[in-house]
């Protein structure tokens, strides 16, 4: 049964009583403010997978991640894998793809400083599991490894 009761606007939709927002090239796929991920189509939620031990190579906006230069990570990434409007997949951080499609897009550091370098995501209360939009900020690598 499809869960998708009321759509705001042609970018975001209600599942499972959930606000979301359709994915900037997955269209198939939507991420609630609550970091949950659904298949449109079905109203089914995905279940992203925790990965430990893989990094990604930024591959650049908009495009697919590569896995692994075998660099361990020192938490959980929350990934689920998707398939773009091409039909490739591509693994995403849930984290990333919240920020895309809910956060307002800054220049600025939480404490007011400039943006330096690539823009990262911080999760406020330190807790990598916790993907809600009131949980995330952007700011650079500096802040985030201060915080």
């Amino acid at each position: 049964m499809n869960k998708i009761r009321f759509r705001f606007d042609d970018r975001t939709l209600m599942i499972n009583n959930e606000v979301c927002a359709i994915i900037t090239g997955f269209d198939k796929y939507a991420v609630s403010m609550n970091g949950n991920i659904y298949n449109i189509k079905t109203g089914k939620q995905l279940k992203p997978g925790k990965v430990y031990g893989l990094k990604l190579k930024y591959a650049g906006p908009g495009k697919c991640a590569s896995a692994g230069t075998g660099e361990k990570l020192n938490y959980y990434r929350i990934m689920v894998n998707l398939r773009d409007n091409n039909g490739k997949n591509c693994p995403k951080r849930v984290h990333r793809l919240v920020a895309q499609e809910w956060l307002k897009d800054t220049d600025l550091n939480p404490d007011g400083t400039p943006i330096v370098g690539r823009k990262c995501i911080n999760h406020i209360n330190h807790n990598t599991e916790d993907n809600s939009v009131f949980n995330l900020e952007y700011c650079d690598y500096k802040y985030n490894n201060t915080h």
